[in-house]
C-alpha cells in the first residue's frame, strides 16, 4: 500500500495519480488486510496478539463506512451491495473538498484510528474499553451518515 501511495499521492510535483489499482487490485488488498486481521490474533508470537477490537480500530474508516452503509441500505430495503454515492468520500467531495483534500482527510482519520488501536494493543487497554469506544464511534458515524447531505451543506459553509 505504501508503494502504491508513492505513485498516487498528489503533491506540488505530482498533480495527477500515476497508477490505477482497479477492482482486482483493491479486492486483493482488501483480502490481504482481512487475512492479516484474522490471522494476527492467532499468530502465537512472543508479543501478546492484538485483541479483536484493536484490530477493528486499526482497520479504521473503510470497515466502519462499509458496515454502516450496508446496514443503512438493508434498512431501506436495498441490496447491501448496490452502488451509491453515499460513501464518506462522496459526502466530502460534495461538500467541496478536492480529491486530494479528501484523500488527506481519509488518510489522517485512518492514521488516528489506527494509532488508537495500536496504542490500545501496546498499552494493554482492556478490550471492553476498546469495544465501547469503537461502538461509540460506530454510532456517531451512523448518525453522521444518516444526515450526510445536511452535514455536507454545513461543511461547505466553513
Amino acid at each position: 500500500t505504501v508503494g502504491f501511495l508513492c505513485y498516487n499521492m498528489r503533491t506540488p510535483l505530482r498533480h495527477k495519480a500515476a497508477v490505477f489499482m482497479g477492482d482486482a487490485g483493491s479486492m486483493m488488498l482488501g483480502a490481504l488486510l482481512a487475512w492479516f486481521a484474522i490471522q494476527l490474533p492467532h499468530s502465537g508470537t512472543a508479543v501478546p496478539p492484538p485483541p479483536p477490537f484493536a484490530i477493528l480500530w486499526m482497520l479504521g474508516l473503510p470497515v466502519l463506512d462499509t458496515v454502516v452503509l450496508m446496514i443503512r441500505r438493508m434498512l431501506q430495503g436495498r441490496s447491501p451491495f448496490s452502488a451509491g454515492r453515499d460513501h464518506m468520500h462522496h459526502i466530502w467531495m460534495h461538500a467541496g473538498f478536492t480529491p486530494g483534500e479528501t484523500t488527506l482527510l481519509i488518510m489522517g482519520l485512518n492514521a488516528v484510528l489506527g494509532l488508537i488501536g495500536f496504542a490500545g494493543w501496546i498499552l494493554r487497554v482492556p478490550e471492553w474499553v476498546l469495544a465501547a469506544g469503537y461502538v461509540t464511534l460506530f454510532i456517531l458515524h451512523s448518525m453522521l451518515a444518516t444526515h450526510a447531505w445536511k452535514v455536507s451543506k454545513w461543511l461547505r459553509k466553513l
